[in-house]
C-alpha cells in the first residue's frame, strides 16, 4: 500500500520534472479522478508524450510504477472527496463558501504534511538541534514570523537560539558562525535570495544546515544537510495563502515538542517560569 501521497508528491518534485514530465504533471495534477480509471497508453496520448515518458514520470515523483500511482492517487481522491476539499475561492463564492474552502485548505496542509513529512529526516533535525552549541535561525517576509516564533520557543527550553529577519545582518552572522553551530532556513518555496546565499556561507564556514520549505529539490533543499518539506495547496486570492505556513508553524511546533523531551522535566520547569512571568503581564480575569 503506497504511504505516499501522490497530488502532494508531484507539487513539491514539480519544479525539477523535466519538461516532457511538467506535461504529465499538468495533466494528472487537473484531472485526478479521471487518470484513476485511465491507463499508460490514454495518459500518453492526452499528455502528448510517449508511453515510457509516463513510466519515467511515476519514478521521478517517487513510485516504483504506474500501478502504484493509480493506487496512491485513488486513496488522496477518496480523502479529498470525504473532505469536500475544493481550494478555489471564486468571486461568486458566498461567504460561508469562503470560510469553508480556507479552512479545507488548511486541514488538507496539516494532513498532507502529517502524512508526507520525511520522518528519518525530522529525527535528524532534532539531533541537529541537540547537539548544537548556538542555533542562527533565517527566514525573511511571511517567514520573518515563523523565525521569530521559533527562536523564541527554543529560547524557553534553554537553547542558546538567535533569529535573523533582515538580509544584511542574516549574511553578517553567517561569516562568524561555527562548525559547531547549526543554521535553521525557512523559506516557502526555497529560493529566496538572502535566506539561501546565507545558509551557503555559513555552511561554508563549517556549520551544520536544516531548512523548512514546501519545494522538495530547491535550491534551499539541495544545499542543506537536512531537509523537512510541507505541503499545501496554493488558493488562488491575491494573498499568498497561509496554509502552506499553517503547515510550517505545526511542523516547527512539531520540532519544539521533540527537543523538549530531552530534558522534559527541566523544560518543563522553563515553561512554567515562563507563564508565571507572562502571567503578570495580563489583567487579572472578570468574575
Amino acid at each position: 500500500m503506497p504511504k505516499k501521497q501522490c497530488l502532494s508528491e508531484i507539487k513539491r518534485k514539480y519544479s525539477v520534472l523535466t519538461s516532457v514530465e511538467k506535461k504529465i504533471a499538468d495533466y494528472v495534477l487537473k484531472n485526478p479522478s479521471k487518470v484513476v480509471n485511465m491507463s499508460v497508453r490514454d495518459i500518453s496520448k492526452e499528455a502528448d508524450v510517449v508511453n515510457s515518458a509516463v513510466i519515467r514520470f511515476c519514478k521521478s515523483v517517487g513510485f516504483e510504477g504506474f500501478p502504484e500511482m493509480k493506487i496512491a492517487l485513488a486513496m488522496e481522491n477518496t480523502k479529498n472527496e470525504e473532505l469536500n476539499f475544493n481550494p478555489y475561492v471564486s468571486k461568486d463564492d458566498k461567504e460561508e463558501e469562503v470560510l469553508k474552502k480556507i479552512f479545507s485548505a488548511n486541514v488538507k496542509a496539516l494532513r498532507d504534511t502529517l502524512e508526507g513529512v520525511d520522518k528519518k529526516a525530522f529525527k535528524k533535525a532534532i539531533s541537529l538541534i541537540n547537539s548544537a552549541e548556538k542555533i542562527f535561525i533565517y527566514g525573511i517576509g511571511t517567514s520573518a514570523f515563523l523565525a521569530n516564533e521559533f527562536q523564541y520557543r527554543l529560547l524557553l527550553l534553554g537553547y542558546n537560539a538567535h533569529v535573523f529577519t533582515d538580509a544584511v545582518k542574516m549574511r553578517t552572522a553567517s561569516i562568524i558562525i561555527g562548525k559547531n553551530d547549526l543554521v535553521i532556513g525557512i523559506s516557502h518555496t526555497g529560493r529566496t535570495s538572502f535566506v539561501c546565499d546565507s545558509v551557503k556561507c555559513a555552511k561554508d564556514n563549517g556549520a551544520k544546515t536544516l531548512c523548512i520549505t514546501s519545494i522538495e529539490k530547491s535550491t534551499l533543499y539541495d544545499m542543506c544537510d537536512v531537509g523537512l518539506v510541507t505541503t499545501s495547496d496554493e488558493i488562488n486570492y491575491p494573498v499568498e495563502a497561509l496554509s502552506a505556513r499553517i503547515a510550517q508553524l505545526s511542523l516547527l511546533e512539531s520540532i519544539t515538542a521533540a527537543v523538549s523531551l530531552k530534558s522534559y522535566e527541566d523544560a518543563n520547569d522553563k515553561m512554567l517560569k515562563c507563564h508565571e512571568v507572562v502571567n503578570t503581564m495580563r489583567y487579572k480575569p472578570k468574575k
